[in-house]
């Protein structure tokens, strides 16, 4: 594993995240600072872990996106939230290969949290996801 730069990356991907969010309409809340931020880690499995969660927050957003990026402590954490519909989906299945819970009706195969719970933990990093009021968060932390 390497020094990734997280802040740096995350923008990148934001960045080419940007016509969809635009089409959307979506309220956006980038907490993202301005200086250098780096974790342990492989550049590639974050990138997938950036737009795995990107592209679900596509399919399920309703309104409204965040993402936040802060360092606590020698802490990375990385919180990336939604509004959704589904308030019962259950966040202790959510990175399960396949659950959608209520979404079988949008697009996807039911992989792409799982895919970022799996390389998260190659990195020795953990991921959590909950819901409350109608907002879905996934937090990654190193």
């Amino acid at each position: 594993m390497i020094a990734v730069n997280l802040q740096k990356l995350l923008q990148e991907v934001i960045l080419e995240q940007f016509d969809w969010i635009s089409k959307g309409s979506y309220q956006t809340d980038f907490q993202i600072p301005e200086k250098d931020i780096f974790v342990q880690g492989n550049e590639q499995y974050i990138k997938r872990i950036l737009n795995n969660l990107f592209s679900n927050m596509q399919k399920y957003t309703v309104s409204e996106i965040r993402v936040v990026l802060v360092e606590k402590q020698g802490k990375v954490i990385l919180t990336m939230e939604n509004d959704v519909e589904d308030v019962n989906m259950d966040c202790q299945r959510v990175f399960e290969p396949f659950y959608r819970g209520a979404a079988r009706s949008k697009p996807g195969s039911g992989l792409g949290l799982y895919v970022v719970k799996c390389l998260t933990e190659k990195m020795n990093m953990k991921a959590t996801a909950m819901v409350e009021e109608h907002r879905f968060s996934v937090k990654i932390t190193n």
